[in-house]
């Protein structure tokens, strides 16, 4: 039997700012200045994956101990 991977999740960069809080301007910006989240250019469509989004931002995290 085989297991069913689900597919990738590529999200645009609209998406990304919807989710992030941030600007889409800001993501081009990024994307410019070789910074920010990996992206993916399929022609001229831009496309991030979500988990690795998702993981940095994780990564990021701060947490307050009492």
């Amino acid at each position: 039997m085989h297991d069913i991977q689900p597919d990738p999740i590529f999200i645009s960069a609209k998406d990304v700012a919807k989710r992030t809080g941030l600007s889409v301007q800001t993501l081009a910006n990024d994307r410019h200045k070789m910074r920010g989240f990996p992206y993916v250019k399929r022609g001229r469509r831009v496309l991030y994956y979500w988990p690795d989004i998702f993981a940095q931002l994780q990564s990021s995290k701060i947490e307050h101990n009492k």
